[in-house]
């Protein structure tokens, strides 16, 4: 009922839009309004010289002396960055205000958000077929020293292929121009929607970003297809930061996903990028065990996977769990300082029994007139 709402609101739009019917680019006639966002308008659109459909997304984001435009064309260097999973993009510029634009290859399907809002979870056959995918994307976009930064579901469009969903990854190349423009206009008090809901720890933090970053996100992408929601998500912006950055991820109770899956996940979200996968492929290895109910290698493990919720194997094969603080190593330099403690104290003392022995053989040995 809701999609049916959206759709008709942005075929109302696209009625009234002045945009339709005109050139953009010298190169594309504008057709119809197909999406709309907060940040941008997708239109289809034909390119005159070879007849050929595209998606043309108009980005709604002001030129800023052509720092935006700058940007975008900058980003033109990744254009020779070709994946069969990742959307073409035919061209690029600014329209006459000054918006950029962006001329993509033009699709037949839907996102992976307008799946999950429509059937909660998906299958696990669904899921491990996706996320291989997924993964050999962007291991290509890694091995060229490059980073999406901005996974999310609304990114990954599904077209069918051989009776089979194929992914197509968006916005690769321009997502961090999107990402803060999108963080400038959410409302530090409305609800966290967008690319908040999947940014790892340190993109809040601003600090270094490699390909573990993108497996956070195909992380909490992950889990939202399992459970129907991101492990993240608070009332607001700010709350869905700290989460980020503090809280461990916690599972509801389920048959249907196992220990061994929440153990992949508790491994794609930890906090810390060094103890994350270092790239899907990583993952997929864990998941195909997982699914043969095998758990990732302990060695291999986040030291928070003791206390996630459901995962009390490494308890079973440790023994009893032991209490924090009170770990061997932790033991061992107690009772070393306690040692070093005792050796000290006694050394003050005999110190201290010199000082007053030395002082009582003065005092006899001093010489006092008149006592002779």
């Amino acid at each position: 009922m809701e999609t049916q709402k959206t759709q008709q609101t942005i075929l109302s739009a696209a009625s009234s839009d002045p945009l339709i019917g005109t050139m953009v680019g010298d190169r594309y006639r504008i057709l119809s309004k197909v999406d709309s966002g907060g940040l941008s308008d997708v239109y289809k659109a034909c390119e005159m010289a070879s007849v050929r459909t595209v998606a043309l997304k108009i980005i709604r984001i002001s030129n800023d002396n052509g720092r935006s435009g700058f940007e975008l064309f900058t980003s033109n260097a990744k254009l020779n960055v070709q994946h069969p999973n990742l959307v073409t993009m035919h061209g690029c510029g600014l329209t006459a205000e000054g918006e950029p634009w962006l001329a993509l290859e033009w699709l037949e399907g839907r996102t992976l958000a307008n799946l999950l809002a429509s059937d909660g979870t998906l299958p696990l056959d669904t899921i491990k077929n996706i996320f291989q995918q997924l993964a050999n994307v962007l291991t290509y976009v890694h091995s060229k020293g490059e980073v999406h930064i901005n996974l999310k579901p609304s990114n990954m469009f599904i077209v069918q292929r051989d009776g089979q969903p194929f992914i197509k990854l968006c916005d690769f190349g321009f997502a961090k121009m999107l990402i803060e423009r999108e963080l400038e206009m959410a409302d530090e008090k409305g609800p966290a929607t967008g690319s908040s809901l999947y940014m790892s720890p340190e993109q809040f933090q601003g600090t270094r970003i490699d390909s573990r970053t993108d497996v956070y996100a195909a992380g909490c992408i992950l889990y939202q297809c399992l459970f129907g929601r991101p492990p993240h998500q608070g009332t607001d912006l700010l709350e869905t930061m700290d989460r980020h950055m503090n809280v461990e991820v916690s599972f509801p109770a389920t048959p249907e996903v196992s220990e061994q899956l929440q153990a992949v996940l508790v491994k794609m979200l930890d906090k810390d990028s060094a103890r994350r996968h270092r790239t899907l492929q990583d993952v997929m290895v864990d998941i195909d065990g997982a699914l043969k109910g095998e758990f990732p290698k302990e060695e291999m493990l986040p030291r928070r996977v003791e206390d996630a919720r459901g995962l009390n194997y490494l308890a079973a094969k440790r023994g009893p769990s032991v209490p924090k603080g009170r770990e061997p190593w932790m033991l061992l330099m107690g009772c070393v300082t306690v040692l070093l403690f005792v050796v000290i104290f006694q050394q003050c003392m005999n110190m201290m029994r010199e000082a007053q022995h030395h002082s009582l053989q003065f005092e006899k040995t001093r010489y006092v007139p008149g006592s002779e």
